[in-house]
């Protein structure tokens, strides 16, 4: 038995909410869960496709969608559309990823940190008198 699961991000990164968000998937999956949980409209077309149509996203909102499938393999996003704009794929790290400003203050503290430790062991083991 092959189980193959995936999971999709959709957000709006935009200022105003989008209006009739629908997600195109490749095949129809064996289990669908979206988080978190709200109202949506599934079908699936003639050519295999399955469609899930939610009827807006807020600004700033995220919108998970986790599916798992028995037998396909592998589901893909083939597309988002939304009626107010046009989607596009954006990076996603799911790490958070910090400011280069964070980077800089880390790596300072961490040279500083090592600094420290070898003035503590040169003292330690009176070296260098």
């Amino acid at each position: 038995l092959n189980v193959a699961t995936e999971k999709f991000f959709v957000n709006n990164a935009g200022g105003k909410a989008a209006g009739s968000v629908e997600l195109i998937l490749s095949s129809v999956p064996s289990s669908c869960t979206i988080f978190p949980p709200r109202d949506h409209q599934s079908s699936r077309s003639n050519d295999g496709s399955f469609s899930i149509r939610f009827p807006f996203l807020a600004p700033r909102e995220l919108l998970i969608l986790d599916v798992v499938d028995l037998e396909n393999n592998l589901i893909k996003l083939l597309a988002v559309n939304c009626q107010d704009v046009v989607s596009q794929s954006v990076s996603f790290h799911v790490v958070r990823k910090f400011g280069k400003l964070a980077e800089i203050l880390v790596l300072t503290l961490m040279v500083c940190g090592v600094y420290t430790l070898i003035e503590l062991v040169v003292w330690a083991t009176g070296a260098f008198k």
